[in-house]
């Protein structure tokens, strides 16, 4: 009995609408009053708070009807927004593009080298600076250097850096090749490293090792240390790696920070544990250039015959 009241009850009310002393009586479906709305600001003047209405909803005409007597006084200088406004941070396209420009430049430069150490692989001159080790140096920072290409490449299309498409709403396709380049980026700057650095590395123990015995100086270079070295290096990365990218790839990741109505969208690499990882790689590679730098001081002064530049490769 009691549902069967209040349902006719609730039938009754949204079926009243009349002219009352405060305007039009009129319930929705959920028993509440629809009416007009009218909106007030208070303003100071002299010292006093002054109420001023500054606009009047009104539901038969279902509009909004802004008028005021007095202007309205806003804290940011306008009247504030009904929602945040999303605002996507991608690179400046401009500076991505001069980048690319000297870094292409750079890619040139290593090719053109790495040409000429080829032809020229016979030459005494050359073949006295281990040119074999040379070849590896500059194939490590021609990678390295694709890696800042790639670094320069995110989800800015023009749709996106226009504010037609928001971030956190991009095609899966695209948030997929995202993802992807970042485990790219993190494979080419650690493999590049270890090819270039590593190689210099090598070079510098082999210089290392004459300064601690002499008796080695009068001896050619055997290759087999060297690749003893980088051998162990790209072992230890790649197994790195193996485990990281196997556990916990990296991902695309969307971080947003509000404030003044805007919400703010970044897009990075990220994944569980990333600190750790990234933590330990930069401990491992850290105390590899701490002790090349020591073998470069101890092997400063060392000349040897069969690496003609020796002095610059302490440097």
């Amino acid at each position: 009995i009691n549902s069967m009241i209040t349902k006719n009850f609730t039938s009754f009310m949204s079926e009243t609408n009349f002219e009352g002393v405060s305007g039009s009586v009129i319930f929705d479906e959920n028993g509440t009053r629809i009416g007009n709305t009218i909106f007030y600001q208070y303003i100071s003047r002299s010292n006093k708070l002054q109420k001023v209405q500054i606009a009047l909803y009104n539901f038969d005409t279902d509009g909004l009807n802004i008028t005021f007597d007095l202007e309205p006084e806003f804290r940011t200088g306008r009247p504030p927004t009904d929602r945040s406004t999303p605002v996507n941070v991608v690179l400046n396209q401009n500076l991505i593009y001069c980048m690319d420009a000297i870094i292409h430049i750079g890619i040139i430069i290593a090719v053109v080298l790495l040409i000429f150490n080829i032809i020229t692989i016979m030459k005494p001159l050359i073949a006295n600076s281990a040119p074999y080790i040379n070849t590896i140096i500059i194939i490590g920072c021609i990678i390295m250097m694709s890696t800042c290409v790639l670094l320069g490449i995110d989800s800015g299309t023009p749709a996106v850096v226009n504010g037609d498409i928001d971030l956190r709403m991009i095609p899966q396709s695209a948030q997929n090749r995202y993802s992807s380049i970042c485990l790219i980026r993190l494979w080419f700057l650690t493999i590049g490293f270890t090819l270039s650095f590593g190689a210099l590395f090598g070079k510098t123990w082999q210089l290392y090792r004459v300064y601690t015995y002499p008796k080695l100086k009068d001896k050619p270079f055997k290759h087999w240390n060297f690749l003893t070295i980088m051998g162990l290096q790209l072992f230890f990365d790649l197994l790195f790696l193996c485990i990281w990218t196997g556990l916990y790839p990296l991902q695309r990741s969307i971080k947003q920070n509000e404030s003044d109505n805007t919400v703010k969208i970044y897009e990075y690499c990220q994944c569980e544990n990333f600190g750790e990882f990234l933590g330990t790689l930069y401990v491992y590679k850290g105390l590899l250039v701490i002790f090349g730098l020591f073998l470069a001081y101890e092997s400063r002064n060392v000349k040897y015959f069969y690496i003609n530049d020796s002095r610059f490769v302490s440097i």
